[in-house]
């Protein structure tokens, strides 16, 4: 996993993460990790809490899959093998 530091930040800041952190009953750094997932999913255009089918749609959307259209494994039909000929 990556890591990084954050200097020069202001010390309201900090107290506001802290508080923040006690009141979700998780450590500063936990909270700090749940505020920049959170972020990043949004800006993704994924739900905070949405699972890794979500987070896929989200990803392969730019490649041009649309929901509407649909894989037909995913709705239930049953898939055909490949044929070989």
């Amino acid at each position: 996993m990556a890591q990084f530091v954050i200097r020069n930040l202001d010390d309201s800041v900090h107290a506001a993460i802290r508080q923040r952190a006690a009141r979700h009953g998780r450590g500063l750094e936990a909270e700090v990790r749940e505020i920049l997932s959170r972020v990043a999913s949004e800006e993704a255009g994924i739900h905070p809490g949405a699972g890794r089918g979500a987070r896929m749609a989200a990803r392969f959307a730019q490649a041009g899959f649309r929901e509407d259209e649909g894989i037909d494994e995913l709705r239930g039909t049953a898939a055909t093998p490949a044929a070989f000929d």
